[in-house]
């Protein structure tokens, strides 16, 4: 690893709204070093509750900067907005088919 990411290595952050990069303190850019230890790319389903609220204050702390050089990305991480209710699947036309099918 090259000692230019680890001292100016900003992390990538995809949301519906586009593409973002933010510029994290060192102290979290070595933490973003070893949670991207074996991946480049994590979707934020994958993350724990933790890491999750972690990579949030990051985006909302730190300045957003330019698109950056590919050597100096630490990682990217997908924050895509996640569904407000659970959806339920219905039961209901399961029965009926099998009624149908059943009496017929």
């Amino acid at each position: 690893m090259s000692l230019r990411r680890q001292l100016r290595g900003l992390l990538q952050v995809i949301t519906p709204a586009g593409v973002h990069y933010v510029s994290p303190s060192f102290a979290e850019r070595i933490y973003l070093i070893w949670l991207f230890r074996n991946f480049r790319m994590l979707p934020s389903t994958v993350l724990s509750k933790a890491e999750r609220r972690r990579i949030q204050t990051m985006v909302t702390k730190y300045r957003r900067t330019s698109a950056p050089q590919c050597d100096e990305i630490l990682g990217s991480v997908e924050l895509v907005g996640e569904l407000r209710k659970p959806v339920r699947a219905t039961v209901a036309p399961l029965q009926e088919l099998a009624a149908k099918s059943r009496g017929a």
